[in-house]
Protein backbone atom coordinates (compact mmCIF):
# COMPACT_ATOMS: atom_id res chain seq x y z
CA UNK A 1 0.00 0.00 0.00
CA UNK A 2 1.29 3.11 -0.99
CA UNK A 3 2.20 6.33 1.48
CA UNK A 4 -0.90 8.56 0.13
CA UNK A 5 -3.43 5.25 -0.46
CA UNK A 6 -2.74 4.95 3.85
CA UNK A 7 -2.67 8.59 4.72
CA UNK A 8 -5.98 8.52 3.27
CA UNK A 9 -7.42 5.70 4.67
CA UNK A 10 -5.99 7.19 8.29
CA UNK A 11 -7.99 9.88 8.07
CA UNK A 12 -8.20 10.24 12.28
CA UNK A 13 -5.59 11.17 14.90
CA UNK A 14 -6.06 8.53 18.16
CA UNK A 15 -4.09 8.03 21.36
CA UNK A 16 -2.26 4.96 21.82
CA UNK A 17 -1.00 3.83 25.34
CA UNK A 18 0.96 0.47 24.94
CA UNK A 19 1.63 -1.80 27.40
CA UNK A 20 5.70 -1.43 28.16
CA UNK A 21 6.40 -3.54 30.99
CA UNK A 22 5.34 -3.72 35.43
CA UNK A 23 6.77 -1.20 37.67
CA UNK A 24 8.05 -2.54 40.90
CA UNK A 25 4.42 -1.97 42.49
CA UNK A 26 3.04 -4.45 40.03
CA UNK A 27 1.18 -1.74 38.00
CA UNK A 28 1.57 -1.72 34.03
CA UNK A 29 4.08 1.03 32.64
CA UNK A 30 3.09 2.33 29.42
CA UNK A 31 4.28 4.74 26.44
CA UNK A 32 1.66 6.70 24.73
CA UNK A 33 1.52 8.23 21.18
CA UNK A 34 -0.45 10.11 18.90
CA UNK A 35 -0.71 7.86 15.47
CA UNK A 36 -2.44 8.06 12.58
CA UNK A 37 -6.00 5.87 12.62
CA UNK A 38 -9.37 5.00 10.93
CA UNK A 39 -12.58 4.68 13.73
CA UNK A 40 -15.43 2.95 12.68
CA UNK A 41 -18.30 3.00 14.57
CA UNK A 42 -20.18 -0.14 14.33
CA UNK A 43 -21.72 -3.12 16.21
CA UNK A 44 -19.46 -6.49 15.69
CA UNK A 45 -19.54 -9.50 17.65
CA UNK A 46 -16.23 -10.48 18.75
CA UNK A 47 -14.71 -13.23 21.27
CA UNK A 48 -11.72 -11.89 23.92
CA UNK A 49 -8.55 -14.14 24.05
CA UNK A 50 -10.11 -15.76 27.31
CA UNK A 51 -13.07 -16.82 25.52
CA UNK A 52 -15.81 -14.21 26.48
CA UNK A 53 -18.18 -13.07 23.83
CA UNK A 54 -18.65 -8.95 23.77
CA UNK A 55 -20.23 -6.33 21.23
CA UNK A 56 -17.45 -4.15 20.20
CA UNK A 57 -18.96 -1.04 19.05
CA UNK A 58 -16.12 0.79 18.13
CA UNK A 59 -13.03 -0.47 15.80
CA UNK A 60 -10.11 0.98 15.35
CA UNK A 61 -7.55 0.50 12.09
CA UNK A 62 -4.42 1.64 12.84
CA UNK A 63 -0.94 1.27 11.04
CA UNK A 64 1.19 0.89 14.45
CA UNK A 65 0.97 -2.63 16.13
CA UNK A 66 -1.68 -2.65 19.13
CA UNK A 67 -1.98 -5.39 21.96
CA UNK A 68 -5.01 -6.39 23.74
CA UNK A 69 -4.59 -4.51 27.07
CA UNK A 70 -3.54 -1.35 25.47
CA UNK A 71 -5.81 1.39 25.60
CA UNK A 72 -6.89 3.71 22.98
CA UNK A 73 -7.89 7.66 23.99
CA UNK A 74 -10.45 8.23 21.74
CA UNK A 75 -12.45 11.68 21.13
CA UNK A 76 -11.30 11.81 25.22
CA UNK A 77 -12.64 8.60 26.54
CA UNK A 78 -9.84 6.10 27.20
CA UNK A 79 -10.68 2.67 26.17
CA UNK A 80 -9.22 -1.07 26.30
CA UNK A 81 -8.67 -2.44 23.32
CA UNK A 82 -10.41 -6.20 23.55
CA UNK A 83 -9.33 -7.62 20.43
CA UNK A 84 -7.24 -7.31 18.09
CA UNK A 85 -7.24 -8.16 14.39
CA UNK A 86 -4.63 -7.74 11.55
CA UNK A 87 -4.08 -7.89 7.69
CA UNK A 88 -0.77 -7.92 6.23
CA UNK A 89 -0.22 -6.25 2.80
CA UNK A 90 0.80 -8.21 0.06
CA UNK A 91 4.28 -8.38 -1.10
CA UNK A 92 5.60 -7.61 2.58
CA UNK A 93 3.37 -4.36 2.49
CA UNK A 94 2.25 -2.87 5.60
CA UNK A 95 0.03 -4.88 7.92
CA UNK A 96 -2.79 -3.19 9.18
CA UNK A 97 -3.97 -3.96 12.72
CA UNK A 98 -7.92 -3.37 13.93
CA UNK A 99 -8.38 -2.98 17.47
CA UNK A 100 -11.85 -3.95 18.46
CA UNK A 101 -12.84 -1.72 21.79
Amino acid sequence: MRAATLARLLDATVTLKTVTGINAYGQPTTSTSTVPARVVRNHVRSVTPQGIDFISTTQVALANPVSVGDRITLDGEDTTVQQVKAASGLQGGVTLYEALL
